[in-house]
């Protein structure tokens, strides 16, 4: 049992759908590092999630699926790793074991949401996912040069891949200082992102008690 910011103690394994808070998940992934930390500034689970949601709204039109679909399966395509005691795991070193136990994780979490999305819109979303791989290991990963083209969707042409790179990084608003991108400040993004972007029939889960003032990451 592993205790999180909501005051629930919760076994992955066992995570049914009223276990599931967005909260939690949005204070998860916004303080869990990618790349295990090996990058010139830090990279949140959050920002990364934030990142793929913006290119996939840019890629969905290679895969002729909705782009708000993408959008929100985007956002929420590693909120299991907000409950997985590995958190982000590098992937040469996960298990097939590791990899099931996420899947079915992230079942659970789109139980708890009310929607999944369909098999076209999560292959929009890998695409997504490995174009933001790319990017990060390419501007910001110790030695992510050496291998970042391995990583690149084939499918994804050279003008996508232009209009890309116009997304790659954040768009805050502000001048990205070393406070604001700190691990609070993404989840934050993060939770209020999720309440924008409401995929259909979505339930009322989709809410942010850390957005009302009611609690605080």
């Amino acid at each position: 049992m592993i205790d999180y910011a909501s005051g629930r103690y919760i076994n992955y394994a066992r995570l049914a759908p009223h276990d599931v808070d967005f909260d939690d998940i949005a204070q998860g992934l916004g303080s869990t590092i990618r790349f295990r930390g090996q990058t010139s500034r830090l990279i949140s689970v959050a920002e990364h999630a934030l990142r793929v949601e913006r290119f996939g709204t840019i890629i969905a039109e290679l895969y002729g699926v909705d782009d708000h679909h993408v959008a929100v399966c985007a956002l929420h395509h590693d909120d299991h790793e907000a409950y997985m005691p590995w958190g982000d795991c590098p992937g040469p070193y996960k298990t097939d074991a590791m990899r099931e136990a996420e899947a079915a994780v992230q079942a659970v979490i789109w139980e708890a949401i009310g929607w999944a999305p369909s098999e076209q819109v999560q292959r929009a979303v890998k695409a997504a996912d490995a174009a933001a791989l790319y990017y990060e290991a390419a501007l910001w990963s110790i030695g992510g040069t050496q291998w970042c083209e391995n990583v690149w969707p084939a499918e994804i042409t050279e003008s996508f891949k232009l209009r890309l790179l116009g997304a790659a990084h954040p768009k805050t608003g502000e001048t990205l200082t070393e406070a604001v991108s700190t691990g609070r400040w993404w989840g934050e993004a993060w939770a209020r992102r999720m309440t924008e972007l409401r995929p259909p029939q979505a339930r009322p889960v989709l809410n942010s008690k850390m957005l009302s003032g009611e609690r605080r990451l």
